[in-house]
């Protein structure tokens, strides 16, 4: 089991195309919401980008919702046409970490993506132990952060 992946779930697939363009990314692409939910189930810290044209806004919106409730460590892009981006800040409400709208906000797309999986914690460690280990004093400490 995966702790996460990056899933694209859109009809034709252009997102993902434009994506691969920049980051170096195992792209799962899927056509529907319970393929997002089948790939939520197995990876749960994964990155989501739905395209609005694959479901209704309603349906976008409980989907967002139910993933900030289910799937606390996934994040979720909304993607769709210029014509949509009326829905940007209700889908940001809703839970969406960003929402795009034109292609040539593909590279964007592909750099939060890298970021959400560099940011994902290595092992089992403590925020605290990683925030530590990640001082630029961390390579002159000997000793690891004891629990309070």
């Amino acid at each position: 089991m995966d702790k996460a992946r990056i899933v694209f779930c859109e009809p034709y697939g252009r997102w993902s195309a434009w994506v691969r363009g920049y980051a170096d990314l195992r792209i799962h692409e899927v056509r529907s919401m319970n393929e997002c939910w089948e790939h939520l189930s197995e990876a749960p810290a994964s990155f989501v980008v739905v395209e609005l044209t694959a479901c209704p806004i309603k349906s976008m919106i409980e989907f967002l919702v139910q993933v900030r409730e289910r799937s606390p460590l996934a994040r979720v892009v909304a993607v769709g046409s210029r014509a949509e981006r009326q829905f940007e800040w209700l889908l940001r409400e809703a839970g969406a970490v960003a929402a795009y709208f034109d292609p040539q906000s593909a590279e964007w797309l592909a750099r939060q993506a890298v970021r959400h999986f560099d940011g994902l914690s290595v092992g089992n460690e403590s925020v605290t132990q990683q925030i530590f280990d990640r001082l630029p004093w961390a390579d002159f400490a000997d000793a690891k952060v004891r629990p309070a």
